[in-house]
């Protein structure tokens, strides 16, 4: 689809080419058109038309100018982005890497503090008396410290 797109684009381009010159070319040679006798009567006509071609093919120069430019902009913007998204890939990996790091420290304060509570129930089924070790413990669990 984009050599066809080129193609195209390379078609109008070489027409564009042609307006231009084409117009110039017959609007110098109606300057010889004067000396023929029988051709004459066109000098007029053909300044006119060779005046028009000129006049549209160099609309449509700047017009091409004008797209090319713009693609290149476009070119400058894709590369850009395509920067910024590697950018964001990393700081997300990054991201995601300290949030995998976080979680384990969570889970392994949560088993230390589990395996704190097994170590007082221990203490407390034998004697059924709550020591004052063991509101701290509950604490710290629920606060969720480090």
């Amino acid at each position: 689809m984009f050599f066809i797109s080129s193609l195209l684009h390379s078609i109008w381009a070489l027409i564009v080419h042609l307006m231009v010159l084409v117009g110039m070319a017959g609007y110098v040679a109606s300057y010889f058109v004067k000396t023929i006798p029988f051709i004459t009567q066109y000098n007029l006509p053909l300044r006119i038309g060779c005046s028009i071609l000129i006049i549209l093919g160099v609309f449509f120069e700047g017009s091409l100018h004008n797209e090319n430019v713009w693609k290149e902009r476009v070119a400058i913007l894709e590369e850009k982005v395509k920067v910024s998204q590697q950018q964001s890939d990393d700081a997300n990996k990054e991201l995601q890497k300290l949030l995998e790091d976080s979680t384990q420290k969570t889970k392994e304060v949560q088993i230390v503090i589990q395996d704190r509570i097994v170590k007082e129930i221990v203490k407390l089924d034998s004697v059924c008396v709550m020591p004052p070790g063991v509101i701290s413990i509950l604490n710290d669990a629920a606060r969720n410290r480090k």
